[in-house]
């Protein structure tokens, strides 16, 4: 049985104790790098469709809108809770003014969603499928996205291109 998309974002929110995803650009970067590093090496790929979100290049970097579909689906019905918050950033990095305080994502697993990944999901993977998401996860959240992006920019420089902010990484 294949994995869905959504079901992958079902394991990520899902994984390391159902601790939330912040930031949107943190979420992108986490499927993104799951696309790249993760999906073929640990056997993913014969689970899933190849280039499922299709990453494009834009204003931060790889953006999918299928992503941005599947989290819009997961949330309308119940299964993810999107907060959202304004949060003070460090101006340093933005030129503009206005950039310095930005709507920022909590991205949580409901207990629908969590009944549906142990009903449904993780009956399709094996243990080191799940410790690869869960490693992928906790490296994700544990980094400033200043250096996330730093990494994706310097391993993926076509992801780079068409972003507002690439010239302070690369």
């Amino acid at each position: 049985m294949k994995l869905k998309s959504t079901e992958l974002i079902l394991l990520f929110l899902y994984l390391n104790d159902k601790s939330p995803i912040v930031g949107h650009t943190k979420l992108q970067k986490l499927v993104f790098l799951f696309e790249k590093e993760i999906k073929k090496k640990y056997g993913f790929d014969k689970l899933m469709e190849n280039n499922l979100f299709n990453f494009e290049a834009y204003h931060y970097g790889p953006y999918s809108n299928r992503l941005v579909k599947d989290l819009d689906f997961l949330n309308s019905y119940s299964f993810i809770e999107i907060e959202n918050f304004n949060l003070d950033i460090d101006t340093d990095n933005y030129e503009d003014e206005e950039e310095k305080y930005k709507n920022y994502f909590i991205y949580k697993i409901t207990k629908l969603g969590e009944e549906y990944v142990e009903k449904k999901v993780l009956n399709k993977l094996n243990s080191l499928q799940i410790e690869a998401l869960e490693k992928l996860k906790k490296g994700i959240q544990n980094i400033k996205l200043d250096d996330l992006l730093l990494y994706v920019y310097r391993n993926y420089p076509e992801m780079a291109k068409n972003s507002k902010i690439k010239d302070q990484y690369v």
